[in-house]
């Protein structure tokens, strides 16, 4: 689990970011204190995701042998992930209800349409839906600046599980790829015309 700050790069990025507000005193803890608060269907798609990433050389392993069976396995493992990020992204009761600008493994940007306190401690349950990430952590707001009629939210983890950083730096990099595959692609066919 990470206290310290880290700097991680972040993306652009549409997602969505269910927050609560916490006491300051709850701005660092330790594993157990943030397992012990981690809503169960959290912790669900945590295990599922670590099922998941001890699966992986096996289903690479079988993808050689059998094409469609590791094809069938992977297309059922992205459906549970969907159905549990639309139950999760539902059934979340949240003081805050934001869209997603930027992610990264340290922290996020998000738009609302109200302002928050520079410094307010957060709970935070960040729906990345194209990726199939669902993370739980605790997060400090070190910015909020106007953006037209919203306002735009800088917030920096300051507790939040390893395993689940990983996963979003992860998804950060996959973004990117695309993103970046993407503006060549547009590149090309720019010259081509």
């Amino acid at each position: 689990m990470t206290n310290e700050q880290q700097s991680f790069f972040s993306v652009p990025c549409d997602f969505l970011l269910l927050a609560d507000p916490l006491q300051p005193s709850q701005r660092l803890m330790d594993k157990d204190a943030l397992l012990a608060m981690m809503p169960k269907a959290f912790r669900l798609m945590a295990q599922v995701n670590d099922v998941e990433q001890r699966c992986l050389p096996l289903m690479n392993s079988l993808a050689q042998h059998a094409a469609e069976l590791a094809e069938y396995l992977s297309l059922q493992n992205k459906k549970i992930d969907l159905v549990l990020q639309m139950q999760l992204a539902q059934s979340s009761d949240a003081r805050y209800r934001c869209d997603g600008v930027r992610f990264g493994g340290s922290g996020l940007v998000v738009r609302h349409a109200s302002a928050i306190e520079i410094g307010s401690i957060v709970e935070t349950r960040v729906l990345l839906l194209e990726q199939s990430v669902a993370i739980y952590a605790i997060a400090e707001v070190t910015d909020c600046q106007v953006d037209d009629d919203q306002f735009l939210w800088t917030l920096d983890f300051t507790s939040i599980m390893d395993a689940d950083q990983e996963q979003l730096v992860h998804a950060s990099l996959q973004v990117e790829q695309r993103q970046l595959r993407a503006r060549a692609q547009a590149r090309r066919q720019s010259d081509a015309s």
